[in-house]
């Protein structure tokens, strides 16, 4: 019976701290259609509650960091894979969807090294920017929307 109560003591102390561990959990890579040596890495938080937070970091292929890992998205949704990621790219502009392959949640030129959630500049200044880029997705693609903008 001692053996017993340790055994459940010990168990719902384990799965309560593994709930609050906080790591994130790598999803996969989604890589740019046109440059094929740069990458959006996704991550999923895996934090014991009822929505998602979903992150994202751009890279290279030697294994640099282009950008630093930010916040783009929270779903209700238990992402395991990058299936539901699509990119797209148009000049230096690589650009990030979810869940729906016409809805923007990360864009970003990698001439000009900005974009949006990226920037470390202030929130209006970096949405601008990442409007002025959606606008010229929009030549190619009229349907094509930036999360931030719904």
């Amino acid at each position: 019976m001692k053996y017993l109560s340790l055994f459940v003591t010990t168990t719902i102390i384990l799965g309560i701290t593994a709930c609050w561990t906080n790591k994130d959990i790598f999803l996969g890579k989604v890589y740019a259609p046109i440059t094929k040596d740069v990458f959006f890495s996704i991550y999923v938080s895996d934090k014991f509650e009822h929505l998602n937070s979903i992150y994202c970091k751009i890279e290279h292929n030697n294994d640099s960091s282009i950008t630093k890992r930010v916040f783009i998205a929270g779903t209700d949704l238990v992402e395991r894979n990058t299936n539901s990621f699509t990119s797209g790219e148009l000049d230096s502009v690589i650009y990030l969807t979810y869940p729906r392959s016409k809805l923007i949640v990360a864009i970003y030129d990698l001439k000009k090294r900005r974009g949006y959630p990226f920037d470390d500049i202030d929130n209006e200044s970096a949405r601008s920017y990442a409007d002025s880029l959606v606008s010229k997705l929009h030549f190619w693609d009229k349907e094509i929307k930036a999360a931030w903008q719904l």
